[in-house]
């Protein structure tokens, strides 16, 4: 497992949502805890690198997806969602594509989102763990698709339901992705349900009624 200290460079954007979590009991809790905070340290040192991006061939990715989603942004208790992302990517000359899926989820509301981030960014696997203790499973996919001929950078669509304790959540818009790394060794998305200066806007959905939030995805080969 990872040990080494959380790097959060170029995570400062929207440095109130990151969290990670797995359900009580069943044995993944830790699992997931490792993978999210894997992810994100992970990627955070790939961003110290310049990327070339490769001309030809495929990679695949794994990593964490985080969701927050509330009545507004600066609601101090909010919904929260962790689950794994799976990525795969397809590079050529001309550009390429990357495709893949958001699964596995848990997730609680009334989330004191102060607490989780003191886990995140300053805690261990064990300190999410223990923020996680009381998730519960969330049914549903996420589909992830990108045209990724402009390069180092693209735009991500998404594209899901996701279903927990008799609430809809839907899923949909675009987000700003970015391949970090020396050879493209980490994908980094963000979403936003705010029109942002990558110029994408993420949409999110309660039983029908519009949420203010993020979506993050770290992943690495």
């Amino acid at each position: 497992m990872n040990t080494k200290p959380m790097l959060r460079a170029g995570l400062t954007l929207c440095a109130a949502f990151v969290l990670s979590g797995c359900l009580k009991g069943t044995g993944l809790q830790g699992s997931l805890a490792e993978v999210v905070y894997d992810s994100i340290t992970e990627v955070g040192e790939f961003e110290n690198e310049t990327t070339t991006m490769p001309t030809s061939g495929t990679a695949s990715y794994t990593g964490s997806a985080l969701i927050q989603m509330a009545d507004s942004a600066t609601d101090a208790n909010q919904r929260v969602m962790a689950g794994e992302a799976t990525l795969d990517a397809r590079f050529s000359a001309a550009g390429g594509a990357v495709s893949g899926s958001l699964q596995n989820f848990v997730g609680a509301k009334d989330v004191d989102m102060q607490a989780f981030n003191a886990a995140i960014y300053t805690g261990t696997v064990a300190d999410i763990e223990t923020q996680l203790a009381d998730f519960s499973p969330v049914d549903g996919t996420i589909d992830v698709t990108a045209d990724t001929s402009t390069g180092e950078r693209f735009t991500v669509g998404f594209s899901g339901t996701l279903t927990q304790d008799g609430d809809t959540i839907e899923v949909g818009g675009t987000g700003a992705g970015q391949f970090v790394g020396a050879d493209a060794d980490g994908v980094k998305v963000y979403g936003g349900t705010t029109l942002n200066g990558f110029g994408t806007q993420s949409t999110l959905s309660e039983n029908g009624s519009a949420q203010e939030g993020q979506i993050y995805i770290n992943a690495t080969k």
